[in-house]
């Protein structure tokens, strides 16, 4: 899924359905989330857009002295990025189904 793609999705999305509530996340430690939920037939969804980079290597950093502590450092790309789709259903108080067949639900 690209970004045009996801505007216009959540352009048809809401043309037909009403929409609860949108917006977008900050992921930690990079990346972000936007979202969209909305009432269908099916009940209480909500749809994921996931765009975070590219991760390149990781590395440990630290000294060799006993005690001392090793932090491991990212590296992430500047130009490459993962994009996912990911849809939910609402169920109860419990909280959010993750949906495996989001095909069938785009169509």
């Amino acid at each position: 899924m690209t970004h045009e793609k996801w505007e216009e999705l959540t352009g048809r999305l809401k043309d037909t359905f009403t929409i609860i509530r949108e917006g977008r996340d900050n992921l930690d430690p990079v990346g972000t989330c936007d979202y969209i939920e909305f009432q269908a037939p099916l009940g209480h969804l909500r749809l994921e857009f996931i765009r975070k980079p590219v991760k390149i290597g990781e590395h440990g950093v630290g000294s060799r002295r006993i005690g001392s502590d090793v932090q491991m450092e990212v590296e992430y790309s500047d130009e490459d990025t993962i994009q996912t789709l990911k849809a939910y259903k609402k169920e109860g108080a419990a909280g959010w189904a993750e949906l495996s067949n989001i095909d069938a639900l785009l169509k």
